[in-house]
């Protein structure tokens, strides 16, 4: 029998760069599915690509509203 945590984590990790508006959410399931998907040898890998996704989905979101934060500020001092 497959590992039905980790393939809810791929999904949901995939999910999450589709439909932005709830992302934050896909990925945070993405990511709790894959640490519980990790737990077995079933589809390790499956779980792996899903909780990397979901970490990956948080890093560019962070990313990006430091960068829109920052040039807010710059333009700001800038007028």
């Amino acid at each position: 029998m497959s590992n039905k945590a980790a393939w809810v984590s791929l999904i949901c990790g995939i999910l999450a760069f589709l439909l932005v508006p709830i992302g934050p959410f896909l990925a945070v399931i993405a990511i709790i599915a894959g640490f519980i998907g990790r737990k077995k040898k079933q589809a390790r890998t499956v779980a792996t690509i899903g909780l990397v996704l979901g970490i990956v989905w948080w890093v560019i979101a962070i990313l990006a509203f430091v960068l829109v934060s920052v040039l807010g500020l710059l333009g700001s001092i800038v007028l």
